[in-house]
């Protein structure tokens, strides 16, 4: 299991790595058009038939000149944005065969591991962030006048490099990796297995354990009527729906879906008046249908 450090760098700490700002998906798509650095590295993680990988494509000159990818394992110990965070360092294991390195260009099309390159906070998989910088300092001790400029990249929008680097991950996730000497040194053995990964596992063992259990209920057939489908499903929909109401008002919603009101039909069932029918028209069974749709006296 992967651990957090409660404290990754000094107060002091400055990321040397620069961020483009960018507006909207047509500004990135400009920004990349009018890209005139000397590299451009584009880097992808994908999660694909429950694996996990990760690719980096090298660019000069507007020509592809290399690339490499990494399988980093089952989606049930490893979630895509890890493979998002191996992307940049696999980059630079692609250009530590340059001969001269300058002006390079990263573009990436996640905007969480684009932040991830700047930050010092501690989250998920933050020691490949860390590993990045420190490849980046050895880097530049061998390329003092490098820069590098991390931008967006909007995904399946055509560029080429980031079709080239999302293929590479793919394929990487399925096939394998590249041979492992070709990969940073860190990366050459298993990473341990991602906490949040380990979370959503937790969750979806314990989703189907309850629905499991609630199928088996001699109310899951009662409860059909009013909401179909599984406790786990059912409860989310009811999330999204009730989401921003006071709770007087979804209390209201709760009786009128199941028909748990002070009207005479349920009040009937659980034996509380003589007759079902509707007091005003006293023709049908109150029910909320009848209370709000057929009912004349109302």
């Amino acid at each position: 299991m992967e651990k957090r450090q409660a404290v990754r760098k000094q107060a002091d700490w400055e990321s040397e790595i620069r961020i483009r700002q960018w507006e909207g998906k047509e500004d990135a798509l400009k920004q990349i058009e009018e890209d005139d650095a000397e590299h451009q590295l584009f880097t992808d993680g994908s999660g694909i038939k429950g694996m996990v990988g990760s690719s980096a494509v090298l660019y000069k000159g507007g020509r592809r000149i290399s690339s490499l990818q990494m399988q980093l394992g089952k989606e049930t110990e490893h979630e895509v944005f890890k493979g998002e965070s191996v992307g940049p360092s696999l980059g630079l294991e692609l250009l530590k065969k340059e001969r001269s390195v300058s002006t390079v260009s990263l573009w990436i099309d996640n905007t969480a591991a684009i932040s991830a390159t700047g930050s010092m906070a501690s989250g998920p998989a933050h020691y490949l962030m860390d590993h990045f910088h420190s490849l980046y300092s050895r880097l530049k001790q061998h390329h003092p006048n490098l820069m590098i400029m991390v931008g967006w990249v909007p995904g399946h929008e055509g560029v080429e490099g980031n079709e080239a680097a999302d293929e590479e991950a793919k394929e990487a996730a399925v096939r394998g990796l590249s041979p492992k000497q070709l990969l940073p040194h860190t990366f050459r053995k298993s990473f341990p297995m991602s906490s949040s990964a380990a979370r959503k596992m937790f969750a979806k063992d314990l989703n189907k354990t309850r629905d499991d259990m609630f199928r088996q209920s001699p109310r899951f057939t009662r409860f059909q009527k009013v909401a179909k489908g599984d406790a786990t499903t059912v409860a989310q929909k009811f999330q999204t729906i009730t989401k921003g109401l006071v709770k007087p008002h979804i209390s209201i919603l709760v009786h009128l879906r199941t028909g748990h009101c002070y009207l005479y039909a349920h009040l009937h069932c659980i034996r509380k008046i003589d007759s079902p029918h509707c007091p005003a028209c006293k023709r049908e069974p109150e029910t909320v249908y009848h209370f709000l749709l057929q009912c004349p006296a109302h």
